[in-house]
């Protein structure tokens, strides 16, 4: 992981008491649906190149 982004979740993580603002668990739902996203297109993206490769060439 970087480190800036590290940093970034740590600032978050602590501001999670000082504010009252519940960006911790916005933030985690943002996580898994970025990480969630990432599969897709990762999975879409190599069933895209075999369908090319292998079918049309």
């Amino acid at each position: 992981m970087l480190p800036q982004l590290k940093m970034f979740l740590d600032i978050v993580s602590t501001s999670d008491d000082v504010f009252g603002i519940p960006i911790k668990g916005m933030i985690s739902k943002l996580y898994k649906m970025f990480f969630a996203a990432m599969i897709v297109s990762l999975v879409a993206g190599i069933g895209l190149g075999y369908l090319i490769f292998v079918v049309i060439l």
